[in-house]
């Protein structure tokens, strides 16, 4: 019997030689390349987060051209280390975004919405089913915008050039500059948007705001969703037992 073909599931958008630095987080770049993530990990990560995104098999960072600015790629039976691909060019709140994911994959003390909506199995590799390949599109929905919420709490200010993660361009009826400024101001209670949040605060204004913010009402994948919004999709989700109930704080 043939054996069952892996679905591969990318949030965002190869891994090269060793390099690098922080215990189980091995970066593949220049030097500047590794300073300037490493600089960017320790403004908006705890040393305690930073340790357990280290955890298990760490994860590698690939720094070269991508169209889409970066992206990770979480364990699989065929892929045992986690990747994340980021361009030289792309802006801090990618790198945050990108490491957001990770945490989300590996911190299994998180639950609910600071949680990955994937199935995982003890060893946090993707735990494969029928139900997973129906919904993957709302696994990549509901995923997406539950990082952008985070990552908007995390990043200290305005991002580089005046500009925010692009999933804001898939809420409709509010231009996305107004979103996004509504959710950081909701994120972190700061009216002029120059607070970050780390640690506990995040995931406990993640937790307790979500439903309030606009990047939840994202339709980020449309044609794989029949159209559902972020929380339309984790809504789904629970409805098929994927994921279970949310716990509210």
């Amino acid at each position: 019997m043939a054996e069952k073909k892996e679905i591969i599931i990318q949030f965002g958008g190869a891994v090269g030689n060793e390099n690098f630095t922080s215990n189980d987080i091995t970066i593949v770049g220049s030097e500047s390349q590794k300073n300037r993530i490493k600089q960017v990990m320790e403004d908006h990560f705890y040393k305690g987060e930073i340790k357990v995104m280290e955890q298990g098999d760490g994860v590698i960072v690939n720094v070269h051209k991508t169209p889409d600015g970066g992206n990770y790629s979480p364990k699989t039976k065929n892929k045992p280390i986690p990747v994340i691909q980021l361009d030289p060019e792309c802006r801090d709140d990618t790198i945050i975004h990108e490491f957001v994911h990770h945490i989300r994959n590996v911190d299994k003390k998180r639950e609910g919405i600071t949680r990955t909506p994937l199935p995982l199995d003890k060893d946090g590799k993707i735990n494969y089913s029928k139900e997973l390949e129906k919904y993957v599109g709302d696994i990549k929905n509901a995923e997406e915008a539950e990082t952008v919420t985070e990552t908007t709490a995390r990043i200290g200010s305005q991002p580089r050039k005046g500009l925010v993660t692009g999933y804001y361009l898939k809420i409709k009826g509010i231009n996305f500059i107004n979103a996004y400024e509504h959710d950081r101001k909701l994120l972190t209670g700061d009216p002029i948007m120059k607070k970050n949040l780390r640690g506990k605060k995040v995931t406990d204004s993640v937790t307790n705001n979500y439903d309030k913010t606009m990047i939840s009402r994202a339709i980020i994948y449309p044609n794989e969703t029949e159209g559902r919004t972020a929380i339309e999709s984790r809504e789904k989700l629970k409805e098929v037992g994927i994921i279970e109930q949310d716990k509210k704080e």
